[in-house]
């Protein structure tokens, strides 16, 4: 872990234009305009951190594209690194779409690499039922006309959909993979709450797996890039079959191989960690891009994420689980004291991927999932620049 830095991220402002049910960030850092501006302590930074020879720079909210030109500010400020380091970075962004004519300009203009970026949708009725605008002009329909403008550009197969699995939305996510794939959008992905018992429902599961079937019978007549799918493509065919003591599959793509950067130049090692979160837990943070790390921290961080999972991970076959680590230390005082929410869909997830499993590139899918190199690497391999 952190061995090799390979994402940045930072907010490129707090505000954000929703109040969405299940966010992640409280609701009263959305209300404020918080700008990053350390650009100048973040390139000094950055240039003594053990950098992947690809660095990908994620910009968030807040809502990111309320701030086009800020964007285009942190770009030409971030590109300086290259100057230095012998390193690419590329940008990119993920939006609620509400200036989704902007985000595709930053497209068209370089700034953004569309491959990285994402459209978060609820769906087709988003709006009412699991979104809050502060503007009433925000309804299903404006954002459903989002999804049209991304679907007749020239990005539309590059940009990913995420709809949201919410006990509001549920009932209705085939129609909105069906309304996004009528639009044009050909790539997509649900994806679960970070944290919902709900999933726990029996009703609950019966009606994903009812979703989650009619989906799967659509991409196996006419396949599209389903995400999901790759994920589940990844464990069937690049794992070992026969380890059933293997402490996880995925596990966080983030975490060890990912910094997020305060506005205030604090450094945790992501978003969920920041006390602006609704699972903040401040002992996780690392340090500050003008000081560097804190040794001590980063040791008790990393042992802490590579300690076997609290579940009966022995005994299952869902090897593409994963539980955020920021929500069980929130919950349960452990990053591995995992609350198992969606175990039930994982099963369905699996089950239906047998009964549809479709045709699949496994050095595709090896690629797709590339930070899997770095399972397992020890605290020893860290590298990043200590307080001294």
């Amino acid at each position: 872990m952190f061995s090799a830095i390979h994402e940045i991220t930072f907010k490129i402002s707090s505000y954000c234009n929703l109040d969405c049910v299940y966010c992640f960030q409280t609701r009263d850092s959305k209300t404020q305009d918080v700008p990053f501006t350390k650009y100048i302590y973040l390139v000094k930074f950055m240039e003594q951190l053990p950098l992947a020879d690809r660095v990908e720079i994620k910009i968030t909210g807040g809502e990111s594209s309320l701030f086009i030109e800020q964007i285009r500010h942190a770009y030409r400020q971030l590109k300086k690194i290259e100057r230095t380091r012998e390193v690419k970075l590329w940008f990119t962004t993920i939006s609620n779409g509400t200036n989704i004519e902007g985000i595709l300009g930053l497209m068209n203009e370089g700034v953004l690499d569309a491959e990285g970026c994402k459209i978060s949708w609820d769906g087709i009725h988003s709006a009412s039922k699991s979104r809050k605008p502060k503007n009433p002009a925000y309804d299903d329909e404006f954002f459903k006309e989002r999804i049209r403008t991304l679907g007749c550009s020239k990005w539309r197969d590059k940009v990913l959909v995420r709809i949201a699995v919410t006990p509001d939305t549920v009932d209705d996510l085939y129609a909105s993979f069906r309304f996004a794939l009528d639009c044009g959008c050909s790539k997509l992905e649900y994806y679960f709450l970070t944290d919902c018992d709900e999933y726990r429902n029996p009703e609950f599961a019966s009606k994903f797996a009812e979703q989650l079937r009619l989906i799967a019978a659509d991409h196996a007549e006419n396949p599209f890039n389903w995400f999901n799918w790759d994920t589940l493509a990844f464990t069937e065919l690049v794992l070992p079959k026969d380890n059933r003591t293997k402490l996880r599959s995925i596990g966080c793509r983030h975490l060890g191989r990912s910094l997020y950067i305060a506005a205030n130049g604090d450094v945790y090692p992501c978003g969920f960690f920041v006390p602006d979160s609704q699972f903040g837990y401040c002992q996780y943070k690392l340090g500050n891009i003008e000081d560097g790390f804190k040794r001590e921290t980063v040791e008790e961080f990393v042992t802490e994420y590579m300690k076997q999972p609290m579940c009966d991970y022995q005994y299952c076959d869902n090897l593409h689980c994963f539980e955020c680590p920021a929500l069980t230390k929130y919950r349960t005082g452990h990053m591995n004291h995992k609350l198992c929410q969606a175990c039930t869909l994982r099963d369905i997830e699996r089950q239906v991927f047998a009964e549809f499993p479709g045709k699949v590139d496994v050095e595709q899918t090896k690629r797709i999932f590339d930070f899997s190199k770095d399972w397992g690497i020890s605290t020893d391999n860290v590298r990043v620049p200590y307080v001294e």
